[in-house]
């Protein structure tokens, strides 16, 4: 339950980020970078 709060904070958390700065439009939520940054912090199994 931990691991999908992480998760879901950390997306919330990156999209805030991009909405504010208005950077990195090009880069969509598939990419292998924003996935690891969704990934951080979750506990490894």
């Amino acid at each position: 339950m931990a691991d999908v709060k992480m998760q879901y904070f950390n997306e919330r958390m990156i999209n805030r980020i991009f909405d504010v700065f208005a950077m990195f439009r090009n880069l969509t939520k598939n990419h292998p970078e924003i996935q690891k940054l969704y990934n951080l912090g979750k506990i490894a199994a």
